[in-house]
């Protein structure tokens, strides 16, 4: 309780001027300035430095804030060309359902635009995104340079919809379907409709196929069926905790697939993962959150972002870069209003940032907490990586890097 009290009262207290000037100081000296998020820019040498910082990582987590982070969309796909062109990185792990965009992958194989088959398998929150679209381009322009980049996903969630269902079902053993005579597919074709007893009779079909001999992607795919529709099964009790365990389901879920991609699966593949980083973050019971009085409280609650396992079974190999802003605004593409940020609090990692005069950098958490003039960046102090709330932690022990973007833009919807 007197450690916790202590480390309050230091973030209470400003910073002594000369001590922001040093570590803004050092900010500048030693982060890399990103110098656009233009896709296209045909000079990628301010990207450079990753090749250093990502020398030994085989999974790179691009986070963002929500999911209507419009510059870090833009950050992100210039990101992924240069980590696929430069560096070798060959798959592409959605924070989208496993089997669509496995169905996906196949369409994109036979010919079908990227646009096209990711249309029916990633989240609509990124597919119809503005900043997003280039991506999609530059995927159709690999995979006819004969360099494709594989696209895969890792949530339990049906995010094609019931649309999909007989997709799905092509990607299970024949040998599986046979035996379910048909309960599998009539409940996936129906799923939305289903009530909390329909969903727990599916979940329990699911289960027990993939205890069968079969090869360990329909494992995988049953696995996450199963989980899904328990999720939606507690989604609809009244129960009390249902919510909260339905998000702790979802997190085991995703932290098993994408385990289970890098670890079994590619083994010695780069991977790039795409999703929020609220679920990439590691270490959580290390952070505090702010509460609406001005006080903290530690991460108590029951559910746990899938990054604190997928960070203890691929340790160092992972390396997650959580982007932040100053201000600005935010919107999914799906929202008419944008959201504005305020600027973010006085000496926050944000606030330390943008006193740089940067308007974008990366600043390497992982490698320069462990140099001598890096020691500061080891304080528990305040930044905004999920959500744009304020939280404290001793940050290199929840995400290796911080992408900086001084002025955040809403996500836009494509024509």
């Amino acid at each position: 309780m007197l450690l916790r009290a202590a480390s309050i009262l230091v973030i209470l207290v400003s910073l002594r001027p000369a001590d922001r000037e040093a570590r803004v100081a050092m900010i500048i000296a030693n982060a890399p300035v990103i110098a656009t998020t233009d896709h296209a820019a045909e000079d990628m040498s301010d990207l450079e430095p990753l090749r250093e910082i990502l020398r030994d990582v085989r999974v790179v987590s691009l986070g963002e804030p929500t999911h209507g982070d419009g510059a870090a969309f833009e950050m992100k796909v210039r990101l992924i060309r240069f980590l696929h062109e430069q560096m070798g990185f060959e798959v592409l792990a959605w924070e989208s359902g496993l089997a669509e965009c496995e169905v996906a992958q196949s369409a994109m194989v036979d010919g079908r635009s990227a646009a096209e088959a990711l249309e029916d398998a990633v989240f609509p929150i990124w597919t119809r995104s503005a900043q997003v679209q280039p991506l999609f381009a530059m995927m159709d322009r690999w995979r006819e340079q004969g360099r494709p980049l594989t696209t895969t996903g890792f949530d339990c969630q049906l995010s094609g919809g019931e649309s999909t269902a007989a997709r799905i079902m092509s990607l299970i053993d024949p040998a599986l379907v046979v035996a379910d005579r048909g309960q599998l597919a009539s409940g996936l074709a129906s799923f939305s409709s289903l009530d909390e007893r329909g969903l727990r009779e599916l979940r329990e079909i699911a289960s027990a196929l993939a205890e069968r001999p079969t090869d360990a992607r329909t494992a995988h795919i049953l696995r996450n069926i199963g989980d899904f529709s328990l999720m939606r099964a507690a989604a609809l009790s009244a129960r009390p905790g249902c919510d909260e365990r339905a998000a702790v389901i979802r997190e085991r879920a995703m932290a098993r697939t994408l385990i289970w991609l890098a670890s079994e699966r590619w083994p010695q593949r780069r991977i790039i993962v795409w999703a929020a980083s609220s679920h990439m973050t590691f270490r959580s019971r290390g952070i505090e959150f702010r509460e609406s009085d001005g006080s903290w409280r530690w991460d108590t609650d029951v559910w746990e972002p899938m990054g604190n396992a997928v960070r203890a079974a691929l340790g160092p190999a992972l390396y997650t870069i959580c982007p932040i802003a100053y201000e600005g605004s935010w919107a999914t593409a799906f929202r008419s209003e944008p959201i504005t940020l305020a600027p973010a609090p006085t000496d926050s990692f944000d606030d330390l940032c943008h006193a740089s005069g940067r308007s974008a950098l990366l600043l390497d958490l992982r490698g320069l907490s462990r140099t001598e003039e890096g020691a500061w960046l080891r304080e528990r102090l305040v930044a905004r990586p999920r959500g744009y709330a304020p939280m404290r932690a001793c940050w290199p022990e929840s995400c290796d890097a911080f992408l900086f973007i001084d002025r955040m833009t809403p996500s836009a919807r494509a024509p």
